[in-house]
């Protein structure tokens, strides 16, 4: 359990930025087999991302005391997670952070592939060539959330706030 745990964790931090938010019948754009539901259109994505962003893991407790799959250990280790991503206009992207007390810095490539509103998705390309589709939403022009990998997905967000 405790490999499984850290794998996903190691997995929400190396990612470019982080996977999926949410599902909807509505139609609408896909990332990884998620469906973005459609609604009033909304500034471009491209020139939105562009920035810093500062980002922490927020949970829902009762989510997380209902579930009983993780220990304080873990809970402590997901809410010291940290993500700064700056997103250049070019198309560059840079990444650092932490995870639980491991600092982390890589680079990549992203780009808006679709928009619905305020849900984007971004492909990422990772220097080592990892390719993802990612879905965030925004929740403002200075906010945006994606959802925490499985099996913690329900469990919370990352949620971004824009620096600068």
């Amino acid at each position: 359990m405790r490999a499984t745990w850290m794998t996903g964790c190691a997995a929400l931090l190396a990612m470019t930025v982080l996977v999926g938010c949410g599902s909807s019948t509505d139609s609408g754009a896909t990332a990884n087999g998620t469906t973005v539901p459609a609604t009033a259109p909304a500034v471009d994505a491209s020139q939105r991302l562009v920035g810093q962003w500062h980002g922490e893991v927020w949970l829902d407790e009762a989510e997380v005391a209902e579930s009983g799959a993780l220990t304080e250990e873990q809970v402590a280790a997901l809410k010291a997670t940290t993500m700064d991503v700056h997103f250049e206009s070019g198309g560059k992207m840079l990444l650092s952070g932490v995870n639980g007390d491991q600092p982390y810095t890589t680079e990549g490539q992203w780009q808006v592939v679709q928009q619905e509103g305020p849900r984007v998705v971004i492909k990422s390309v990772e220097a080592e060539g990892a390719e993802k589709e990612i879905l965030v939403r925004f929740d403002s022009d200075d906010q945006f959330s994606m959802s925490l990998p499985e099996p913690v997905a329900r469990m919370g967000a990352m949620q971004f706030k824009r620096l600068r």
